[in-house]
């Protein structure tokens, strides 16, 4: 190898790095938003980078200073395809134009509790335990999906035994 295919690998090689921390950046930046249109159930975006949203785990919807909360329903993977432009720099002097794909954690819930109102671009974060107790001591409604809880509860995803054991509390 020449010096000079060298030097074209080590700007190749940095232009990728540079694209890869971008792609990073633009990912971890995907905000946790909620939108619901009738008040009753909700759809959701998330980054996958510290996802804390579990398939059966209650969310707090946060909207202009009303609280609702929700369950989510399901939760799956998105890619969003976009372009990105990346200017000139000292390693490579000619702008590029590339697409990228974004991931990010995407759903569908149903809101438990709130006032029916419809939101957009509500801030949604896993529900701690003391606010799930507070709903069942106002009256949630005694319908619970046993089934879906044991389900769960048996994936021995984090935070399962947790809820199962309010839920558990609530239906005695």
């Amino acid at each position: 190898m020449t010096s000079s295919d060298l030097s074209d690998a080590r700007a190749l090689e940095q232009r990728l790095a540079r694209f890869r921390a971008l792609r990073r950046e633009l990912e971890v930046a995907v905000l946790p938003l909620a939108t619901s249109i009738d008040g009753l159930r909700f759809s959701f975006q998330a980054s996958l980078y510290g996802l804390e949203l579990r398939l059966g785990g209650y969310v707090v919807l946060e909207h202009e200073g009303t609280v609702r909360l929700g369950q989510v329903l399901a939760l799956e993977l998105a890619r969003e395809d976009t372009e990105l432009d990346l200017p000139p720099d000292s390693d490579a002097p000619v702008a590029v134009r590339t697409q990228v794909m974004i991931r990010h954690a995407r759903g569908d819930g149903v809101i438990l509790e709130g006032d029916g109102t419809p939101i957009h671009d509500a801030t949604m974060r896993p529900a701690a335990v003391h606010e799930v107790r507070a709903w069942l001591a106002r009256g949630a409604p005694r319908r619970a999906d046993v089934r879906r809880w044991r389900t769960w509860l048996a994936s021995g995803r984090r935070g399962a035994e947790s809820c199962w054991l309010i839920l558990a509390d609530w239906m005695e």
